[in-house]
C-alpha cells in the first residue's frame, strides 16, 4: 500500500494498525483470528454483477485484501442496533465467500475486523464516489452519467467506502483502509489527501484467474455504487436537514429557480415557464361529451377534469440503483417546494382539477370538453455530505414535474378548459381545431347565372380551400397548413328577419335553388326577401377538434323570371375592425364596420357577431359605415359581421377580426398595524381597487410564502376587514394580500409590508404556603398569566426557576397549565429568606418576575440552666459555674456570660453539649446573686435566654481542721476515736459560734460531733458499724456564720478493720 507516495510492506501495514488500535486493547492475536481465509481463485458461481469484485488501489491498481475476491450484498432492512441518529439507508455488506464460511467485514469502537455475517449494523457500509478533479465552489463534482469506478477506462475517478456506525472511535469521519494482507484493515479518520482511502474496481479482463465482468456488469456495479451513496447522503440528511443541500432548474428555458436550499425549505425565487402537464376528459359535475340531436340549440352544462401529477425521476447514473429505494420516499416525506408570492404558487402532491361552465350545442352536434393543466419541468442538483471531509454534488440529478399556478392565491394549478362542437365524437387529447388562415374569405357563385339572382333550377357552388385552413406552429412562430383537412358543408335558408335554418341534406358545396329559397311577391313586403347562406367546417378526425362553421351569405333568392344581367344586386364586400384590440373587461370594445359597393352606397343593418352567436345590430350611415362600442367579457372573441344587402346591393360576410380582452388590472393595498403582541388577535385592511368599478371576489393574506387563514369576501366597496389569528413566531413578518381576480378584474398582489410581532406579555405571581417553622417546610406556587388579548385556552410554556435572593432553589421547573411548584423542607430556625420566581419562556411568550416574598423562619426558644460546683465557699476559693444552654430540635451555638450581683465575671463558649463552664475567685464575702445569659451565635436559629438566679454563699475564712485516729487497725469490738481540732485559719484566737463536726467514713456523714471552746474535738464509732476492710475517714466542719467562717475539712485518714 501507498502512503505519501512511498510503498509499505503488508508488515509494515501490519504494525501501524497494531499501534492505531493500542489504545483501546487490540492486540495482534486478536487480530490474527478475526481475519478472514487466505486468497483463492475465484469461486465458480461468481453470477451476479455485484459478486467476486477485486478491491484495488485507485493509485496504482495493486490488489488489495490479498486479492481476495469480495461480494457485495445490498440490504434493505434495518439492521440492529439502529439508533434514532443512525442513518442505514443505502447500505451493502462486503463478504469474503473464499473459505467454507462467509466472513463480513465489521467496524467497531477503533476496530475493524472479519467476523461471521449477522445483520448488525456494524457490518454496514456505504460507498462515496469522488472525481478526482479539484473542487468547484468548495464541492466534488460527480458526473453520475459518466463517473467510472473501474481500472479499465479510468480517468481520475474513485470511491470511499465508508462505516454507516457513526461513532467509531475516530475524530470527525470515518473511511475504510484495506491493505495488502486480509488482515490488513482499518476504521480511521477520513483524509482526502490519503490514498490508501481510494478504492477502485480492479477489471481484469480475460484474466483466466479472475473473476470476468461483462460491460453491462460493470454498468450495474456502478449503478449500485452510486445508488448506496445516494441514499445514504440523502438518510443522513433526513436526520440532519443541514448536511444537504438542492437547487432547481427551469428544464424549458434553463433558468436557474432556486439558491442552493435545505430540501425542507426549497424556494422559486424566479419567474418559472410553465408547460401543459395533464389534459383531461373525464366530466367534473357535468358529462364530458354531449350529442344533441335534435333540430334545436340545446343549452346545458358541461365539464372536464384533469390531474396534475408531482412526479420525479432519477437521471441514467442513478435510475438503474437496483434495491436502494430511499429516494423515493425520502422525496416524498421530505422535499418541501414552495414559491415565493411574486412567482405564483406550487404544489409538492398531486392536484385534480374540475370546472364546468354553461355551453349551447347547435342540432347534430357534438360537445367535448378539454382541460389542460400546467406545470413547471425542473431538473434538482444536489449538495450531499455538507460539513464533512469530502462535500460532493450530483447535477441534474432528479427530474420534476411540479404542479404550477402564476397567482400564489390559487387553490388549484392554473387550467384551460376548452369545449368545441364537432360532427363526430373526438378523443380526449385532441388538438385545438383549424383556422380560417387571415385574408382567405369564403365565396359562393352562381354557375348558371353568374351575374343574375339565383332563381329555382339555379346551382350555387361555395368557393372554399382545403389549404386555407391551418393550425399554429409548435414553436410559435405562426401557423402551418393543417393535417388531414375534411371540409363539411351545410347550406342555410333564412326568410326575412328570421334565424337561419339549416336546409337538410344540403351537404355538398353546391346547392340547387328550390321554390322554398324564394319569395312570393305577395309577402315580399311583409316578410322581406329570403337569403342564402353557406357554412364550411373543418371537420377533422378524432385526433383534432372541428373548426369554427365559417359563413358566407350567397345572395338574394326572390320570385321573378329571369332578369336582365344589368338588374341584378350590385356585390358588396364587408369589413369588420376593431379600434382597440386588447381592451380590458371594463372599457368598451369599438367597433367599426364598413359596407362598399361598386357605384352604390349600402344601407340597411349589419348583424355583428361574436364566435358565430349574434352579438349586436348596427345600422349603416350614410356612408356605408357604422361603429359601435359593446363590453364583452374577458377571453378570445373572434368577431364577424353579416350584410343581408338592400334593394340595391347584395349581401356580404367580412372576414374574422379577433381580439382578445383581458380583464382589467387592479391594485391592492394592504394596511396593518405596525407592531402587535404575539398570540394577539389583530386585523388587516385589505383595499382592491380597478378602474371602472370596485372589484368583487376574495383575498388571501399571507405570511411570506404561508397563507394566513382563508380567504375574506371582498366588500361592495372592494374592501375586506381580514382577522389575523395571533402570531406565533416573534420578530418581523413580511405579509402580503393577494387577490384572486373575479370574471371582470385580474388578480393583483400588495407589496410586502413588515409588522414586528413581540413577545406575549406575562405576569408571573408567587404564593407561598406553610409554616415558617424551624424544621418545616414551605410549598412555592408560581402562577404565569396571560397579559393583553389572546385566544381563550392559550397557556404558557416553559420553565420556571424559584430563587431564594441569588441562589436557585432546585432546577427549573415546567410550566403545566400555567403553573410551576415546588418546595422547601427542613427549615433552618432564624434563616431569612427572599423568595421570587422567574418565568423562562417559550416563544413567543415574554419572561416575567415575580415580586419578592419575604420568609423569616422563628428562632427557636432556649433556656439557661446555672449551677455552681460549691454552694458555700470562703472568699477567695475558686469555684466553678456551670450553665447548659438548651433549644428544643437546636444545637445552640454562642455564648454565655456569667454575673455575680450583675457584675460580669467572664464570657465562655457553649461546647456542643450546650455546656459552657466559669473557673473564678473573684466572690465577694456574702451571699452573692449568680446569673447566666445565653447569646446565640447569628444564624443559629436560637432565641437568647437568662438562667434563673442562684445564691452562693461566701464567707469570709476558712476552717482549719485537724483529725487523727488513736489506732488505725481495730477489731469489730473496738472503739474508732478520731480526735482533732477546728480554728479559724486567718484568725486562729477567733472563737468559734457554730461547733458542729461530722465523721464522714468513705463520704458518708455516719456520726456527728460538738467543737469544744478551745476548738478540740473527739468522736467515737464502735468498731461493728464499721465492715472488715480499708476505710477512709474524714472530718468535716459545718461552718459558722459567726464569725463569718465556711466549711472545711481535714485530711484523709485510712483505718483498717479486721
Amino acid at each position: 500500500m501507498t502512503y505519501g507516495g512511498r510503498r509499505e510492506g503488508a508488515g509494515h501495514l501490519k504494525r501501524r494498525l497494531i499501534t492505531l488500535l493500542a489504545g483501546v486493547g487490540v492486540s495482534a492475536g486478536m487480530l490474527a483470528t478475526a481475519a478472514p481465509p487466505a486468497s483463492a481463485a475465484p469461486p465458480e458461481n461468481c453470477v451476479g454483477a455485484i459478486e467476486c469484485l477485486y478491491l484495488v488501489s485507485a493509485t496504482d491498481g495493486s490488489d488489495l485484501v490479498g486479492g481476495t475476491p469480495l461480494d457485495i450484498v445490498i440490504l434493505d432492512t434495518e439492521p440492529s442496533g439502529t439508533g434514532a441518529t443512525q442513518a442505514w439507508e443505502g447500505s451493502v455488506q462486503i463478504q469474503d465467500r473464499s473459505g467454507a464460511t462467509p466472513q463480513c467485514l465489521r467496524t467497531a469502537i477503533a476496530v475493524t475486523s472479519w467476523a461471521d455475517c449477522d445483520n448488525s449494523i456494524a457490518q454496514r457500509w456505504a460507498f462515496e464516489p469522488a472525481s478526482g478533479q479539484p473542487d468547484v465552489d468548495g464541492h466534488d463534482v460527480i458526473d453520475t452519467d459518466a463517473w467510472n469506478p473501474w481500472t479499465s477506462g479510468a480517468g481520475s475517478e474513485f470511491f470511499y467506502v465508508r462505516p454507516v456506525l457513526l461513532g467509531v472511535g475516530v475524530a470527525g469521519d470515518a473511511c475504510l483502509e484495506l491493505g495488502a494482507d486480509a488482515v490488513d484493515v482499518a476504521t480511521v479518520a477520513c483524509d482526502a489527501e490519503e490514498v490508501a482511502q481510494q478504492f477502485r474496481f480492479g477489471a481484469y479482463d480475460g484474466d483466466p484467474d479472475r473473476a470476468q465482468k461483462t460491460q453491462a456488469q460493470k454498468a450495474e456495479v456502478t449503478s449500485v455504487v452510486l445508488g448506496s451513496a445516494f441514499d445514504q447522503a440523502l438518510a443522513r440528511c433526513a436526520i440532519d436537514k443541514n448536511t444537504c443541500a438542492t437547487r432547481l432548474t427551469d428544464d424549458t428555458s434553463g433558468d436557474v429557480l432556486s439558491d442552493w436550499d435545505r430540501i425542507d425549505a426549497l424556494t422559486i425565487d424566479a419567474r418559472p415557464t410553465p408547460v401543459v402537464s395533464a389534459a383531461g376528459c373525464a366530466a367534473a359535475s357535468g358529462p364530458k361529451t354531449i350529442y344533441n340531436g335534435g333540430t334545436e340549440p340545446m343549452s346545458t352544462t358541461i365539464g372536464a377534469s384533469a390531474t396534475n401529477e408531482y412526479s420525479y425521476s432519477f437521471t441514467l447514473g442513478l435510475s438503474a440503483a437496483l434495491a436502494f429505494t430511499y429516494k423515493k420516499p425520502f422525496l416524498e416525506a421530505q422535499l418541501t417546494i414552495t414559491a415565493s408570492a411574486e412567482y405564483g404558487r406550487t404544489w409538492t402532491e398531486s392536484s385534480t382539477v374540475s370546472r364546468d361552465v354553461a355551453w349551447t350545442i347547435p342540432p347534430r352536434r357534438y360537445a367535448t370538453a378539454a382541460l389542460t393543466t400546467t406545470a413547471v419541468r425542473a431538473t434538482g442538483s444536489w449538495r450531499l455530505g455538507e460539513s464533512s471531509f469530502h462535500p460532493w454534488e450530483t447535477r441534474d440529478a432528479v427530474e420534476l414535474s411540479i404542479p404550477y399556478s402564476t397567482e400564489s392565491a390559487a387553490g388549484v394549478p392554473d387550467s384551460v378548459l376548452g369545449v368545441f362542437n364537432s360532427w363526430a365524437p373526438k378523443g380526449c387529447a385532441a388538438d385545438a381545431p383549424a383556422v380560417l388562415a387571415s385574408g382567405e374569405q369564403l365565396s359562393v357563385s352562381n354557375t348558371t347565372a353568374p351575374t343574375g339572382a339565383p332563381i329555382p333550377g339555379d346551382v350555387l357552388e361555395a368557393s372554399a380551400d382545403e389549404a386555407w385552413w391551418v393550425v399554429p406552429n409548435g414553436d410559435g412562430s405562426g401557423y402551418v397548413p393543417a393535417p388531414g383537412v375534411n371540409l363539411k358543408y351545410q347550406w342555410y335558408r333564412q326568410r326575412g328577419d328570421e334565424e337561419p335554418v339549416a336546409i337538410p341534406g344540403a351537404y355538398g358545396p353546391t346547392y340547387t335553388v328550390t321554390g322554398d329559397d324564394v319569395t312570393d311577391d305577395e309577402i315580399l313586403e311583409r316578410f322581406g326577401p329570403y337569403h342564402l347562406y353557406i357554412g364550411v367546417t373543418d371537420v377533422a378526425s378524432s385526433s383534432r377538434f372541428d373548426s369554427l362553421e365559417y359563413v358566407s351569405v350567397a345572395t338574394d333568392a326572390v320570385r321573378a323570371g329571369r332578369t336582365p344581367d344589368s338588374t341584378g344586386p350590385k356585390a358588396s364586400a364587408l369589413t369588420l375592425s376593431v379600434a382597440n384590440p386588447g381592451a380590458t373587461a371594463t372599457q368598451d370594445t369599438e367597433i367599426l364596420v364598413v359596407a362598399t359597393a361598386d357605384g352604390a352606397t349600402p344601407t340597411g343593418t349589419v348583424t355583428i357577431r361574436d364566435g358565430g352567436v349574434p352579438l349586436t345590430t348596427v345600422t349603416l350611415g350614410s356612408d356605408g359605415t357604422a361603429r359601435t362600442w359593446v363590453r364583452l367579457a374577458p377571453g378570445v372573441h373572434d368577431l364577424d359581421a353579416t350584410y343581408l344587402g338592400d334593394s340595391t346591393v347584395g349581401a356580404a360576410v367580412s372576414s374574422l377580426a379577433r381580439t382578445t380582452i383581458t380583464r382589467a388590472p387592479t391594485t391592492t393595498a394592504l394596511q396593518l398595524p405596525s407592531e402587535v403582541r404575539a398570540l394577539a388577535p389583530t386585523a388587516a385592511r385589505v383595499t382592491v381597487s380597478g378602474a371602472g368599478g370596485d372589484p368583487s371576489g376574495t383575498v388571501q393574506l399571507y405570511d411570506g410564502g404561508r397563507a394566513l387563514g382563508d380567504p375574506v369576501t371582498l366588500g361592495s366597496d372592494g374592501t375586506a376587514e381580514v382577522d389575523l389569528p395571533g402570531f406565533e413566531a416573534v420578530g418581523s413578518h413580511d405579509l402580503s394580500a393577494s387577490y384572486a381576480g373575479d370574471a371582470t378584474y385580474a388578480p393583483s398582489a400588495s407589496a410586502e409590508r413588515t409588522v414586528e410581532v413581540g413577545v406575549a406579555p406575562t405576569t408571573t405571581r408567587l404564593a407561598v404556603d406553610g409554616s415558617p417553622t424551624p424544621g418545616g417546610a414551605l410549598d412555592l406556587r408560581a402562577t404565569v398569566s396571560l397579559g393583553g388579548t389572546v385566544p381563550a385556552g392559550t397557556v404558557p410554556t416553559g420553565t420556571v426557576q424559584f430563587t431564594d435572593g441569588d441562589e436557585p432553589v432546585g432546577a427549573p421547573v415546567m410550566l403545566d397549565g400555567g403553573e410551576a411548584t415546588t418546595s422547601i423542607r427542613g427549615l433552618t430556625a432564624g434563616s431569612r429568606m427572599r423568595l421570587r420566581a422567574t418565568y423562562v419562556a417559550d416563544e413567543p411568550f415574554a419572561g416575567s418576575e415575580s415580586l419578592a416574598r419575604s420568609v423569616v423562619v422563628e428562632n427557636v426558644p432556649s433556656s439557661v440552666a446555672l449551677s455552681t460546683s460549691k454552694a458555700l465557699i470562703a472568699r477567695g476559693d475558686r469555684i466553678v459555674l456551670r450553665s447548659r444552654v438548651r433549644a428544643r430540635g437546636v444545637d445552640p451555638r454562642g455564648t454565655v456570660r456569667f454575673f455575680a450581683d450583675g457584675r460580669s465575671l467572664g464570657v465562655r463558649r457553649v461546647d456542643s453539649a450546650g455546656i459552657a463552664r466559669l473557673r473564678t475567685s473573684d466572690l465577694p464575702a456574702g451571699t452573692v446573686r449568680l446569673s447566666a445569659e445565653f447569646a446565640p451565635a447569628l444564624g443559629n436559629g436560637t432565641k437568647g435566654s437568662a438562667s434563673p438566679a442562684v445564691r452562693q454563699v461566701v464567707r469570709r475564712f476558712h476552717a482549719k481542721v485537724k483529725a487523727s485516729v488513736a489506732d488505725d487497725r481495730i477489731r469489730r469490738r473496738d472503739r474508732l476515736v478520731v480526735k482533732g481540732s477546728v480554728v479559724v485559719a486567718e484568725r486562729q484566737r477567733k472563737r468559734l459560734t457554730a461547733r458542729r463536726v461530722w465523721l464522714t467514713v468513705d463520704g458518708d456523714r455516719i456520726k456527728k460531733g460538738r467543737v469544744r471552746a478551745n476548738g478540740s474535738f473527739t468522736i467515737r464509732v464502735s468498731g461493728r458499724e464499721l465492715s472488715k476492710g480499708r476505710h477512709v475517714v474524714r472530718v468535716t466542719y459545718v461552718g459558722s456564720a459567726r464569725p463569718s467562717v465556711a466549711p472545711g475539712t481535714s485530711r484523709t485518714v485510712v483505718v483498717r478493720r479486721r
